[in-house]
């Protein structure tokens, strides 16, 4: 290939999800979606999933208290935010196994669900998945 080409490559939302690169927020983490006022799919990255959501050796947090956080404070960036909301930088304090806290970075973004369904989505991110 010559240096000044690129190839494009085409992945699915769906490819992502059977390849566990992103998380489809489904059953009753879905019911927890739509219970702090979002509408819309909801999926999160592998690494926005194993560094803001998923609860580690030691930690006394639990995974629908974690997520329920998140969803509130994107909600407050959302009815806070002034111009284009279709993407939202925010932080999350996660608490750690001895008393630590970790800020996490997040990004949120709206779109499609998938190259073949234009229904509403919501992708949630770090920074470095982008």
């Amino acid at each position: 290939m010559d240096s000044n080409e690129f190839q494009v490559i085409s992945i699915t939302r769906k490819e992502l999800v059977a390849a566990g690169e992103q998380i489809k927020l489904e059953g009753e983490l879905a019911d927890l979606c739509r219970e702090a006022g979002f509408t819309t799919m909801m999926f999160f990255t592998k690494t926005a999933w194993l560094t803001a959501i998923e609860v580690r050796e030691g930690e006394s947090c639990d995974t629908r208290g974690r997520l329920w956080d998140i969803l509130q404070l994107l909600l407050l960036k959302i009815r806070g935010g002034a111009g284009d909301t279709s993407r939202i930088e925010f932080d999350v304090q996660v608490a750690r196994a001895g008393g630590r806290n970790e800020m996490v970075g997040l990004v949120a973004e709206i779109g499609p669900a998938d190259i073949d369904d234009p229904t509403s989505a919501i992708t949630i991110m770090t920074p470095e998945d982008e």
